[in-house]
């Protein structure tokens, strides 16, 4: 068989796959949906297909945005401040470095000037600045994936994400740190200049993200282009400008959670590092003949590192753990790709993992605690008409919070 009759049939298959995927989203509800894509995607690992990707990014930010905030998990559900000082910006009742502050306790100036963006285009609309922060997060990472996966893999990995249940927790209300790190992933994709810019705007994002990131900056191409002296002189401002901003955005809040040993959350952290790791072990050569494999074994161990500061402060372990629910999703298919010969026994071994992880998903679905399409009767097993449909009525009606936790005398 020649090559282009080959590459024809690719082409096929991949139109046939394309064209399913959208008739399952528009036809069946979408944990339906989701279950297609999943086997579609088991079927042909390697598919590619933008417009499946973000499909999916709008079903999960739509999923994730529908919903009524601030009952959940006891008065940690983070939303409700975002969405106070959303409101006071849109009443005016200040500016929006000072509604952030009051209300968020933050001073991230790049999320203050796209929250203060969005706000104006779209008129003080919750729902569209909930959605659109949800669906930005998710396509840089996207972005991200593509980029290091070289599109193969990079779909199911992006699903996988999602399907892991605590991702979805955290991009709920976790705002400026699910956005702020996609794009610090992102950043570490470049190469001189450019990954120091795209990093330090980043920064702007959630400077304490970046703070627990900064070390991996430092690499032996950057530091081979200067002398002692520079390199003495970069050591000293990176130490003293991790220092301040350490200060301002991190550990001031990890003292006032005090020294608190404890598991806490962490065996849903260990979960990926173990299958993150296990994969690293049984394929770290094939890893290492890639092109940037030892760079993400490197990172992917700088963060495992850092994650274990979660079983010291306990109260905070998404603070320093959320890097690794990033990173395990591409570990383990950059290590299926990075193999000569497809591992079978590996592959089906990754497979049960997704099917566990769609088990998660499906749970809190089904268990629908955070009241997600609240506007249509809570109703999760709805078809892709409807969620555009449903779409256009929150726009229209906006999505409503309860600030209890937030305001006491409410």
């Amino acid at each position: 068989m020649s090559i282009k009759s080959t590459n024809v049939n690719l082409l096929d298959k991949t139109r046939v796959i394309f064209v399913a995927c959208l008739f399952c989203f528009f036809i069946f509800p979408g944990p339906i949906y989701i279950v297609i894509l999943t086997l579609s995607l088991a079927v042909f690992p390697r598919f590619k297909s933008h417009s499946i990707a973000f499909i999916t990014i709008f079903y999960f930010s739509f999923l994730i945005a529908s919903r009524y905030s601030g009952l959940v998990w006891n008065g940690s559900d983070d939303l409700p401040s975002y969405f106070l000082a959303y409101d006071a910006i849109t009443n005016r009742d200040m500016g929006a470095i000072d509604a952030s502050f009051l209300y968020a306790k933050h001073l991230d100036l790049g999320f203050i000037w796209l929250t203060n963006l969005i706000n104006y285009l779209s008129d003080g609309n919750r729902f569209i600045y909930y959605f659109t922060v949800v669906y930005i997060s998710f396509s840089i990472y996207y972005l991200f994936l593509y980029r290091v996966l070289k599109g193969s893999y990079a779909l199911f990995a992006l699903l996988l994400f999602f399907l892991f249940f605590k991702n979805i927790h955290l991009s709920m209300h976790i705002l400026r740190s699910s956005l702020a790190i996609p794009m610090i992933l992102l950043s570490l994709t470049f190469t001189n200049y450019q990954k120091l810019v795209f990093f330090f705007f980043a920064a702007t994002f959630q400077a304490s993200s970046a703070v627990l990131a900064v070390l991996t900056l430092i690499s032996r191409d950057f530091l081979n282009r200067f002398t002692f002296m520079h390199k003495f002189i970069i050591f000293i401002l990176s130490a003293i400008a991790f220092f301040i901003v350490g200060e301002l955005y991190l550990f001031g809040k990890i003292r006032h959670a005090r020294f608190s040993i404890g598991i806490g959350n962490y065996p849903i952290i260990l979960s990926n590092i173990i299958v993150g790791v296990g994969l690293i072990l049984t394929s770290y050569k094939g890893i290492l003949k890639t092109e940037n494999g030892f760079t993400w074994i490197y990172l992917y161990g700088y963060f495992v590192f850092i994650s274990l500061f979660s079983i010291l402060f306990s109260q905070h372990t998404y603070r320093f753990s959320q890097f690794v629910l990033y990173l395990t999703p591409l570990i383990i298919f950059y290590s299926i790709s990075s193999n000569r010969c497809f591992d079978y026994l590996k592959y089906a071994l990754v497979l049960l993992y997704v099917g566990a992880s769609y088990y998660t998903y499906y749970y809190i679905l089904n268990l629908n605690e955070s009241n997600f399409y609240y506007r249509e009767s809570s109703d999760v097993f709805i078809n892709g008409f409807s969620q555009i449909r449903l779409f256009f009525d929150y726009i229209e009606f906006d999505v409503g919070y309860s600030s209890f936790w937030r305001l006491k005398h409410e």
